[in-house]
């Protein structure tokens, strides 16, 4: 039984070397920021720059720690995250991100890339939503922080492509090499959205709004929702994004005590070690999420 494994993982190895993904053209190395060529088991640039792949596929990006102050999500995170999304509470923001995706996608051959994707959970919506409409995008790729994540999200959606890197500090992908870009609660750094996103293409942002988990919120002292979040957004991206649409997603949710601290435990609260003994008898709270479609000038 072992030595089959072991067979299947190596055939599954070299299946990767004899096969090189021509998506890998789109991502920029983090040194020089020239494109990268797969090489099988590594990706390398016309410098000599490689990178390897990790055995479930993503690519780490990283160079020198993860970046000033700022770390990606551990695998307790990550876990509580994909168990939580699993069980469906989300799926009415997956569905509304996902249309508004379709919806405001381009025409051509740009990828889809996700900034702070997580388990790759709404990218995969994403990319399925566009497949219904008969619309195949090129490559799609999700740009993490986590290693965690992006070795769950690798064993999820062997189709997609993830990529370690810090994306506040530049998002790994070729000027202009995407035609439709995704932040779903994550990180929105608009030059470098601006920089991969070409001209007539798209970007949908997903953000809590004010009242979204607010009893969750003052029931166990989290984290506040900042003020005129989607304001804010808007002068940030103005150089390079107009504004499109905007649709307020509200939902109820009913949560078993385990989901209840899974939804507090995946995100960063987390990190505030919150006292999760209320949560001993369920929850029941309101999902608030503005999703806006921007459009890049």
């Amino acid at each position: 039984m072992v030595a089959s494994i072991l067979r299947i993982s190596i055939v599954a190895r070299l299946a990767r070397v004899r096969n090189p993904h021509p998506c890998t053209r789109r991502i920029a190395c983090p040194v020089c920021g020239e494109a990268l060529a797969d090489q099988g088991a590594s990706a390398r640039c016309a410098a000599g720059h490689s990178f390897d792949f990790a055995r479930s596929g993503y690519l780490n990006l990283t160079i020198g720690g993860d970046g000033p102050g700022r770390v990606g999500d551990d695998a307790a995170m990550v876990a509580a995250r994909a168990e939580f999304l699993a069980a469906g509470h989300y799926e009415p923001l997956a569905a509304a991100v996902a249309e508004a995706a379709a919806a405001a996608a381009p025409e051509g051959d740009g990828a889809v890339a996700e900034v702070g994707s997580g388990t790759g959970h709404y990218l995969a919506a994403v990319v399925a939503a566009l497949a219904e409409r008969g619309r195949h995008p090129a490559c799609a790729f999700g740009v993490d922080l986590s290693k965690a994540a992006a070795e769950r999200a690798a064993k999820l959606h062997p189709e997609l492509r993830f990529l370690v890197a810090d994306a506040e500090a530049a998002i790994p992908l070729c000027d202009a090499s995407a035609g439709l870009c995704l932040s779903v609660f994550a990180p929105r750094p608009a030059a470098e959205l601006g920089r991969i996103a070409r001209p007539g293409g798209a970007l949908v942002a997903a953000l809590a709004g004010p009242r979204h988990l607010e009893r969750l919120r003052a029931r166990l002292e989290l984290i506040e929702v900042g003020a005129d979040k989607l304001a804010r957004l808007t002068e940030r991206l103005d150089p390079w994004f107009e504004p499109a649409e905007v649709e307020a997603v509200e939902f109820e949710l009913r949560l078993g005590p385990e989901d209840a601290r899974r939804l507090v435990l995946m995100g960063p609260n987390a990190r505030h070690q919150p006292d999760l003994a209320p949560l001993a008898s369920g929850h029941e709270d309101r999902a608030s999420v503005t999703v806006a479609s921007f459009r890049r000038r």
